[in-house]
C-alpha cells in the first residue's frame, strides 16, 4: 500500500491491519503512538473506531483519512478529541507526513 511506504521511508514503524477486529487486537498487543484509520469501513466508521482508541489509549494520535470532505461524524470526532487530524486522500502524502512528525509524542509509530 502507498501510504504504508511513505511512512515508513518517513522513518515511522508501520503495523497494517484489515479491518477494526484485528486493529483492536494489534493495539492490546503493543499500543501505538499514532493510529491512522480510514473514515469508511465496514463495522463502523472511522470516527467511531478513533472514538474507541481515545477510550483505551487516550494518548494515542489519531488521525483519519478521507476520501470525502469533513462530515458531521468527523466534525464532532475533532471536537470531542477523538480525532486529532482529518486527510483527505487526494491531499498531498507529505502534508500527513509532516503533520505526524510535528505532531507524533514519542518515537513514530502507525496502526
Amino acid at each position: 500500500m502507498l501510504i504504508e511506504r511513505i511512512l515508513r521511508r518517513a522513518g515511522f514503524r508501520v503495523r497494517a491491519t484489515m479491518n477494526v477486529e484485528q486493529a483492536l487486537l494489534a493495539l492490546a498487543q503493543e499500543p501505538a503512538d499514532i493510529v491512522i484509520s480510514d473514515f469508511s469501513m465496514p463495522a463502523m466508521t472511522g470516527a467511531q473506531f478513533l472514538q474507541k482508541v481515545q477510550m483505551l489509549y487516550p494518548d494515542t494520535l489519531r488521525v483519519i483519512l478521507s476520501g470525502q470532505d469533513i462530515n458531521d461524524a468527523m466534525a464532532a470526532g475533532l471536537r470531542s478529541g477523538a480525532i486529532h487530524g482529518c486527510f483527505h486522500k487526494n491531499q498531498s502524502l507529505d502534508k500527513l507526513v509532516g503533520y505526524l512528525q510535528t505532531n507524533a509524542k514519542k518515537k513514530p509509530q502507525t496502526t
